[in-house]
């Protein structure tokens, strides 16, 4: 894994006790910058140069309200009463958006976009156990991806393109806006399909794609020659500077009984 910075990442929590950021990020996005703000005390310059804003269910919405509805920062959401700040959503609770009790899957309506993190279309368990989720009633213009198991009309995971616009009839999206559906305990229930889900929401509204892992290579000396323990796909050259070509065939480990005067090895993605 290299170190490049791959994402910044802010969650507003309602204590100011941050724990690891959900999902496989450690796996996924190299090293991690993890940041928060207390959200009574957040201004709206707390968002400038940052990446993506996550704002999540434990706030006091209150506290976040409109501050960042203009910031060119694009906003991952998980906060439903936030909606209608953002312009998400227009702002009649039970009408426009609300909070589904009971719930244990979503259904997956548009799964040729990238939000649906290569779920296929259907009913999928998202959580292990019953719990609230947020839903939502945003306008035509967004893209919605999944909804209530058993209401189309009401939707769990939606966006909106930067310039699309929102849900006021007249405001464009000042940058991508993503509505998830978890509630205060969804991703401490959160199953596999979720956290696919969650990652995808991420990764489309920022525009930061996962790295992959750095290739690896080792070799050790052997009784018959020599062992080349690596990741990714082998090359060898008869000399430093190449030309390289792929080892045809190769896993690891390789065996290797040394010929000629000298043989080099490089790993690639």
């Amino acid at each position: 894994m290299d170190g490049t910075v791959a994402h910044h990442y802010f969650e507003w929590a309602a204590t100011g006790d941050v724990a690891t950021p959900p999902g496989n990020w450690a796996d996924n996005y190299g090293t991690q910058i993890v940041g928060y703000f207390y959200p009574p005390a957040s201004t709206t310059s707390n968002g400038d140069g940052k990446q993506l804003i996550i704002t999540s269910s434990t706030v006091n919405s209150g506290d976040v309200g409109t501050k960042f509805r203009d910031s060119a920062v694009p906003v991952l959401n998980w906060e439903q009463a936030l909606q209608d700040d953002f312009l998400m959503t227009l702002n009649t609770d039970g009408t426009d958006r609300g909070t589904l009790a009971g719930q244990t899957q979503v259904n997956i309506v548009k799964a040729d976009h990238p939000l649906a993190g290569g779920l296929s279309t259907g009913a999928k368990t998202v959580t292990t156990a019953a719990q609230d989720y947020s839903w939502s009633a945003p306008s035509q213009n967004a893209v919605i991806i999944a909804t209530v198991a058993d209401d189309p009309t009401r939707a769990l995971v939606y966006g909106y393109d930067k310039g699309a616009v929102l849900a006021d009839g007249s405001t464009p999206a000042p940058a991508r806006r993503a509505m998830f559906f978890w509630g205060n305990n969804g991703f401490a229930a959160s199953t596999d399909d979720a956290l696919k889900l969650f990652d995808a929401a991420v990764e489309w509204a920022s525009g930061v794609k996962p790295q992959a892992p750095a290739p690896t290579l080792s070799l050790t000396r052997t009784a018959t020659g020599i062992s080349i323990v690596f990741s990714g796909t082998l090359q060898s050259a008869d000399a430093v500077t190449g030309p390289w070509a792929d080892v045809a065939g190769a896993a690891s480990p390789l065996a290797v009984t040394p010929a000629g005067v000298q043989k080099f090895y490089r790993a690639k993605q």
